[in-house]
């Protein structure tokens, strides 16, 4: 429940009690100076086993617009469920730049231009480090691969292992002889954080989910990568203002399409206004089977999605499928060009990863495939002409 601006929760007090309800603020840490809206949001709780009293009193809180500017459930947001049975990539794997003895192996690096990106990475540095987010599960912090690139942040275990893996790819140590690699030269460009909007069932909240954004967000992400929601063609409206709470701080939002091989447009939160909806390719180059479409969205993209290598807690690798795993893809290549160009906006960031991407055959239902050797040779080129 969301008061008004001049709204005080104690007006509402007596007819919460009545009900048996409690309250608390949703967001403790966000000030009315940082965010009027989210500062004015409030869980209500009533007691379990009262469907008929939530009904009730969600009724009269509605209808109390003079307090109340809106009532949503809480309701519960998953992961992304990804596929049962992914296909094995049949694209051929070169040589690479990186020493990573797993590397080779990985197939997206042809797809997406990775090499391309390692050979300008590798020559470069970085402004700063960019802190890439992932909305998840947790991270392993301690896995041999991304031990030495992540960020001090509060969900650094992980009992599920969906969060790993996206961040692995999204900021695994790379050219350091040790498993696999991702975009992230010799760990100089991306630190990975992890804030734990789902549990270790894969299940969140509306509440959890806005709360790591908005977390994310005060801790200074320069990227949030979410591979998580559900069908949603009207998106919760806190969630809504949590992104807008972190795209006012010029956050880049990454978020997946979906699995569900329909249309991202009614998938939340990939079809909120300024989030890059990503959908998946396979080794093809074509639109992933399970892959929902993007291009109804404002800001469609694509990258590999389909036997994606990545970590796995306690030290493994394993391959897995899924927009789940093209996102952070995305993720990381938008955290090094944010390090190579640290005012680089997140307009200006989606307006690179379409102009230099690549047209395939399924681009009119998925978008652009990334090529992040040109992304980042058109960061790598604006600042050197500056």
């Amino acid at each position: 429940m969301e008061l008004g601006a001049d709204d005080d929760i104690l007006e509402l007090e007596p007819l919460l009690s009545r009900y048996g309800a409690r309250f608390e603020r949703a967001f403790p840490g966000v000030s009315i100076d940082m965010d009027v809206d989210l500062a004015q949001v409030y869980i209500i709780t009533v007691p379990a086993g009262r469907q008929a009293v939530q009904d009730e009193l969600t009724k009269l809180l509605t209808a109390d617009t003079e307090n109340v500017d809106f009532v949503e459930l809480n309701r519960s947001v998953t992961l992304v469920p990804l596929p049962e049975s992914p296909a094995a990539s049949s694209l051929a794997s070169g040589q690479r730049l990186a020493n990573d003895p797993l590397a080779e192996s990985q197939w997206a690096f042809d797809a997406a231009n990775i090499d391309g990106a390692h050979e300008i990475l590798s020559r470069a540095e970085p402004v700063r480090k960019a802190i890439v987010a992932i909305l998840d599960t947790g991270v392993d912090a301690q896995h041999e691969d991304i031990r030495g690139t992540f960020f001090a942040s509060p969900a650094s275990d992980d009992a599920h292992g969906h969060g790993t893996h996206c961040a692995g790819i999204a900021g695994a140590a790379t050219n350091n002889g040790v498993g696999m690699a991702s975009l992230n030269w010799e760990g100089k460009f991306v630190e990975v954080a992890s804030y734990r909007a789902l549990s270790s069932s894969g299940m969140g909240t509306v509440e959890s989910i806005a709360q790591a954004v908005i977390d994310a967000t005060t801790d200074g992400a320069d990227v949030i990568s979410m591979s998580l929601g559900d069908y949603s063609p009207t998106p919760p409206r806190v969630i809504r203002e949590a992104i807008d709470f972190a795209q006012q701080r010029e956050v880049i939002v990454v978020a997946a399409a979906g699995n569900s091989n329909q249309d991202a447009g009614d998938h939340m939160p990939a079809n909120i206004d300024g989030v890059i909806a990503v959908s998946a390719i396979d080794a093809s180059l074509r639109k992933a089977t399970f892959s929902n479409t993007n291009v109804s969205l404002k800001r469609p993209i694509a990258a590999p999605g389909v036997d994606i290598l990545s970590l796995v807690p306690k030290g493994g690798y394993e391959t897995k499928s899924g927009t789940s795993m093209a996102t952070p893809l995305v993720a990381g290549l938008l955290g090094s060009m944010r390090a190579l160009d640290p005012g680089l906006t997140a307009e200006r960031a989606y307006e690179i990863l379409h102009t230099t991407g690549r047209e395939v055959d399924d681009s009119r239902q998925v978008g652009r495939v990334i090529d992040a050797g040109r992304a980042i040779a058109e960061i790598a080129g604006s600042r050197s002409s500056s």
